[in-house]
């Protein structure tokens, strides 16, 4: 498949290659599978029996190989140590703290705008109500009920603020 990420042995593969007993292959970054020939695997037990075995050949074949081999031996083939991805992880680990702490704070400056605004109309539409009462008792009677829905309003979100920090 064009662009999927495939490893053997840790080296990203970009062409055809052979596969030896004992390799390791990665599809993406989940998916780790070790090769397996049965004609090459009875050749090797044949060859460690007789003294003949390499030593990488016995190395691997001793090593207990998972998911976390697979990734180390792909950070390695790569030029990268784990040392290095730690410092990475962390880093990257700091700069999400960070980018968290600065939304917080913003959220909490759009909080207050708001709260401030929401305010403001509160207090606009009691001072109407207040100067209309010379007006219709209808239109008055409006404003007031508008008033109250506000500052119920304004209470509510206040409530919702407070449960949710």
């Amino acid at each position: 498949m064009l662009g999927a990420k495939i490893f053997v042995n840790g080296a990203a593969v970009s062409t055809q290659l052979f596969l030896n007993t004992g390799n390791r292959i990665v599809f993406g970054t989940t998916h780790v599978f070790r090769f397996n020939n049965p004609t090459e695997a009875v050749m090797l037990r044949e060859k460690r029996s007789s003294m003949y075995a390499t030593l990488e050949t016995e190395s691997i074949a001793s090593e207990h190989v998972d998911w976390y081999y697979a990734q180390k031996e792909i950070f390695e083939n790569q030029g990268c140590t784990l040392k290095q991805m730690n410092t990475k992880v962390s880093h990257l680990e700091e700069q999400l703290k960070k980018d968290k702490e600065d939304a917080e704070r913003a959220l909490a400056k759009q909080r207050e705008l708001y709260e401030t605004k929401l305010q403001e109309a509160i207090d606009n539409s009691m001072n109407m109500s207040h100067m209309s009462s010379s007006s219709s008792s209808e239109h008055s009677q409006y404003l007031v009920l508008l008033g109250e829905f506000s500052t119920k309003c304004f209470q509510l979100f206040r409530n919702v603020q407070e449960s949710d920090f």
